[in-house]
């Protein structure tokens, strides 16, 4: 049962249908894995229909009623988009445990996209809607920003010891200007600046530990845990490009993203921030900002809310910093 919706899943993927203008084509994918209100709809006028062709005995269970319907070849282009709905709408409380098995065995065979794909079914929801789910996704929500403030932070730290750094070499090369005052002064200030900012790093580093023990163990804990462990799982070509589009290094042959921002904090590598020195020198002016809620170089959909983006943005920008799926951004090898 598995690989029929399976086999119906990829070939929602695929895009290899015939009639289909270029656009829907092109926007596919994310259609199909995303959804749309209309599949939603679709799902339950489905289940309406089963349960009057279970009264009429015209079928057995729902779910082999569900399945007769599900053949490729007799789908149009929006039903078959529909059908990647139905699996957790309507199948997901008697075929759990069947999911759950083909997770656990995709897992151990190093399958991670069709392990990713078991614990989708298993979820309430599968289209964006899922955001709507508050007491799902909410840690979810608080654990992801963490990384945003602990990016921000750490690049910071790197942004205000460079400039200490500057001011002190000033002072070396020229002791007796009269500007020495006023740079010593400037450096009591970025040294207290740098000792807080050090506090609010260690106490990030442990939010994001008790963030991540908030969220319900489930499905949904499982697919942000074996996605954070693919490694380099933050160089997805979506989150490269989001990182070129907002000015930073992943649109030079620099190559800050792929590697430490600090050496002192060996665990934390990421795509650039406003504070990054490189992206500074490259657009040749400073953003002054103290947070990264501020920050234009960051695009957190949970701050401004999901329902400002489009659905295919917020699918994409979910995808990468929470499941994962190939079939939405390639991952870097």
């Amino acid at each position: 049962m598995l690989s029929v919706v399976k086999d119906v899943y990829q070939k929602c993927l695929s895009c290899p249908f015939e009639g289909a203008t270029a656009e829907a084509k092109s926007s596919l994918p994310q259609r199909a894995y995303y959804g749309m209100h209309s599949s939603v709809t679709n799902a339950r006028r489905s289940r309406h229909e089963i349960k009057k062709s279970d009264k009429a005995g015209e079928g057995k269970r729902r779910g082999e009623v569900f399945l007769l319907h599900v053949r490729p070849s007799d789908l149009s282009v929006e039903a078959e988009i529909s059908v990647l709905m139905f699996p957790s709408i309507i199948l997901r409380y008697p075929f759990k445990p069947l999911f759950r098995h083909y997770e656990n065995k995709s897992h151990r065979e190093g399958d991670m996209e069709n392990a990713q794909f078991c614990r989708l079914l298993q979820l309430p929801r599968t289209g964006i809607l899922l955001l709507s789910k508050k007491k799902l996704w909410q840690p979810v929500e608080r654990y992801v920003q963490m990384g945003f403030k602990l990016r921000f932070c750490i690049q910071r730290e790197i942004y205000l010891q460079a400039k200490h750094d500057m001011l002190y070499e000033q002072i070396n090369e020229n002791p007796s200007t009269g500007d020495t005052s006023t740079w010593v002064n400037e450096m009591q200030t970025y040294k207290t600046e740098l000792k807080s900012l050090n506090e609010t790093i260690c106490n990030l580093e442990r939010e994001t530990h008790r963030c991540m023990s908030t969220i319900p163990d489930g499905p949904l804990k499982r697919m942000l845990c074996a996605h954070e462990e693919k490694e380099n799982w933050y160089l997805s070509k979506f989150l490269r490009e989001e990182c070129t589009h907002s000015g930073g290094c992943c649109g030079r042959d620099c190559g800050c993203c792929e590697k430490l921002r600090n050496d002192k904090r060996p665990l934390h590598r990421s795509h650039c921030t406003s504070m990054c020195l490189c992206c500074e020198k490259a657009r040749e002016y400073p953003i002054n900002v103290d947070n990264y809620e501020d920050d234009p170089m960051i695009v957190d959909v949970f701050l401004r809310g999901w329902r400002e983006f489009s659905h295919s943005y917020a699918g994409k920008w979910v995808n990468a910093y929470v499941f994962g799926f190939k079939t939405l951004g390639s991952q870097a090898s």
